[in-house]
């Protein structure tokens, strides 16, 4: 709203919180004890939210790891080169491997992050952007994290809504 204030996430997220304990305060005109264990809530809500995201991020690191070490990536990049594809043809295989693997998994940050980890070095070794490579990559798994049966929000809006898993992602297919 005001071009001038710059505020990050965490900044942003705290001011809210503390904007909203004060009108908590003024609503309930007392028992700051419980306002404050209320307030305290979400802040473990969120850490138990962060621990699983760090930890889904660190397991695709050591996939990437595991990738780079047993020489898959050198044998892809030297593949493609050898067959005269470039960056388009191993944006495309690396685009449906991404896909695949949010589909079975229906876990779109964790495929994308575990093949992303691995752009810099396809991009390197073809000579192309890693932007170029990875944009149709996370395009890939957010798309297809709604197609996934197992993901968690296609369970979570069919348990609400009182469907099958199987009748919401034959609406998010279109």
């Amino acid at each position: 709203v005001v071009s001038s204030v710059k505020l990050d996430t965490v900044a942003a997220l705290f001011l809210v919180w503390a904007l909203v304990v004060v009108v908590e305060i003024v609503r309930n005109r007392g028992d700051l004890k419980k306002i404050f264990k209320d307030a305290m809530a979400m802040f473990q809500a969120m850490g138990k939210m962060f621990a699983g995201i760090v930890a889904l991020i660190i397991c695709a690191e050591f996939f990437a790891s595991g990738l780079k070490a047993s020489g898959l990536i050198d044998l892809l990049i030297n593949s493609a080169q050898g067959v005269g594809a470039g960056m388009g043809a191993m944006t495309v295989i690396l685009t449906a491997i991404v896909s695949l693997v949010t589909f079975l998994t229906g876990s779109g940050v964790g495929a994308y992050s575990s093949f992303a980890a691995l752009a810099p070095d396809v991009a390197a070794g073809l000579g192309g952007s890693v932007e170029a490579l990875v944009t149709p990559m996370q395009f890939a798994s957010g798309m297809l994290r709604a197609m996934s049966p197992v993901a968690g929000v296609i369970i979570a809006v069919a348990g609400a809504a009182g469907v099958s898993p199987m009748a919401i992602v034959r609406r998010t297919w279109i």
